[in-house]
Order: C-alpha cells, then sequence, then structure tokens
C-alpha cells in the first residue's frame, strides 16, 4: 500500500507492519553488491565473495543465536527433568553402545600393549629404540610368518640389522 512517501509491509503471520522508503530497484541492487566482499583477500579475482553484514543483521542473527541456544537449553533440561519412555529407551540404548565401544577400546589397547611387551621381551638391549623387521618369506616358521607354539603364536621378527648371527627355532 503507498500512502505518501513510504511504502507500507504488513506480515499476514505476526501481523507487524513495516514501512519503507521507496527505491529505485538499481540503487537496491548496487546496495547490495557494495555488500560483497571476496572470500580471499589475496585472490580477489577468485569469483567467490561473502556477504558483509550490516551491525541491525548482525544483531538479528546474534539474537536468533541466542534464541535458538535458548530452546534448546529448555529442551534438554525438559529431558533430563522428564523425559518420555521413547527418550529413556534411546539413552539406555546410546549407553549401551557407548559402553560396548569403550570396553573394546580397552580390550584392544591391552592387547597390543601386552603384544608390544611380548615383542619387546626377546629384543637386544641394544636395539630397543629400533623397530624390529619382519624376516623374509621362507625364514623360520610357518608360511604366514608366525612361530606357533600351544597357545602362544609369534611373529618372526629380527633385529638382523645390528647382530651378526642366524635365529633359530629351538
Amino acid at each position: 500500500v503507498d500512502a505518501g512517501n513510504f511504502v507500507y509491509y504488513e506480515n499476514e503471520i505476526t501481523g507487524r507492519t513495516q514501512r519503507e522508503m521507496p527505491k529505485p530497484a538499481f540503487e537496491k541492487k548496487i546496495d547490495a553488491l557494495s555488500r560483497l566482499t571476496p572470500r580471499d583477500p589475496d585472490d580477489p579475482d577468485n569469483g567467490e565473495y561473502m556477504w558483509r553484514e550490516g551491525p541491525e543483521e548482525e544483531r538479528r542473527r546474534r539474537r536468533f543465536e541466542r534464541q535458538q541456544k535458548k530452546v534448546k537449553e529448555k529442551e534438554d533440561k525438559r529431558r533430563r527433568d522428564n523425559p518420555t519412555d521413547l527418550e529413556q529407551v534411546e539413552d539406555v540404548l546410546e549407553d549401551l553402545v557407548h559402553t560396548v565401544e569403550y570396553e573394546l577400546t580397552e580390550e584392544r589397547l591391552i592387547e597390543e600393549y601386552e603384544a608390544e611387551l611380548e615383542l619387546r621381551s626377546v629384543w637386544n638391549p641394544a636395539t630397543y629404540s629400533y623397530k624390529m623387521k619382519d624376516l623374509p618369506e621362507g625364514g623360520q616358521g610357518s608360511k604366514d610368518g608366525y612361530i606357533h607354539r600351544g597357545k602362544f603364536t609369534r611373529k618372526l621378527v629380527s633385529d638382523l640389522q645390528f647382530l651378526d648371527v642366524k635365529i633359530t627355532q629351538a
């Protein structure tokens, strides 16, 4: 609706009315283009631009973010204080999955640590800071490169780089 020198807009949902001075279309476009800045200041001709928000837009954005944060905090508090049956089941399942994942990770780390200790038990003390290398194909042991003795399985490795001896299996 045009009333004098102002244009009035009415938001049907909120019932709010906004009034603006009419500008020619090209002025609005030029104003919008003036707010664009290159994303990469070192290479402004790469064709990528971002919107430089004004103080009013920044205030609106921050206000919206604060509102969203409050809504999320309110929902989290409600869920902690009075969860629905479905949310309780969801929380229990999530806790079970995290507990199993944690235990499996712990077991894997302990196995790796014990394997490292077992491997280091046969190292020559002069070579502690060096990694042992796998023996070449056709060395002692089975074809897969492991020694199988009872319940223990060891990978065949050698520090032959530092010692002039031949490793044999007794």
